[in-house]
């Protein structure tokens, strides 16, 4: 059995030798296509994920927009009535007291 294993000591010297050696070209190979891949992202994903974050923010814009003029519109018939009929309308406005930034 040690003669057989004698034998086949020298394999595995080699195949130690051999993964010493491919280790760090498969490790450079993979750094490279790594870097190839992120830069990838970065130049064709990246600006099409920030174009549908700001496409998605106009819309919540124009979306908050229509549902603010919709309450002013509600809010103001409801004082035009009021005084239609003479009654005191003692409703905020609005959005009156909301800290809004200009």
């Amino acid at each position: 059995m040690l003669a057989v294993l004698a034998d086949f000591g020298n394999v595995g010297i080699a195949i130690g030798i051999l993964s010493m050696l491919v280790a760090p070209l498969a490790n450079a190979i993979g750094a490279v296509l790594m870097s190839l891949y992120q830069a990838m992202v970065n130049r064709l994903v990246i600006p099409v994920i920030e174009a549908h974050k700001a496409e998605g923010r106009e819309e919540g814009r124009q979306q908050g927009r229509t549902e603010v003029m919709e309450e002013w519109r509600a809010w103001n018939k409801r004082r035009v009535a009021a005084e239609r009929e003479g009654l005191e309308f003692r409703e905020s406005p609005p959005g009156e007291g909301l800290n809004v930034p200009n």
